[in-house]
């Protein structure tokens, strides 16, 4: 999925998904077409770093916090990587 900004993921909890951005795709995936069982190591890993995020009704403040601590991380981890892939190019 194409997002609108440079964020790495992003969580619909209504439908129990994880969304990556599509503008990383040829970063996480070492140049290669992505597709839909591509990255299974980053999507497993974003998995289970979000999925207490689908428990319950609402999120707290510290899931909030952790959703945001978790997007900077991995997004400015994701433009590291997509830029030295287009440098390397």
């Amino acid at each position: 999925m194409q997002f609108a900004g440079d964020d790495f993921f992003d969580i619909d909890r209504d439908a129990g998904t994880i969304w990556l951005n599509q503008a990383y795709r040829k970063a996480v995936n070492g140049g290669r077409r992505g597709g839909l069982n591509d990255a299974p190591l980053i999507k497993s890993l974003l998995f289970l770093l979000a999925e207490q995020i689908f428990h319950g009704a609402h999120l707290g403040p510290r899931d909030k916090d952790n959703l945001e601590m978790w997007q900077a991380i991995l997004t400015a981890a994701a433009q590291v990587e997509k830029s030295n892939r287009e440098e390397r190019s």
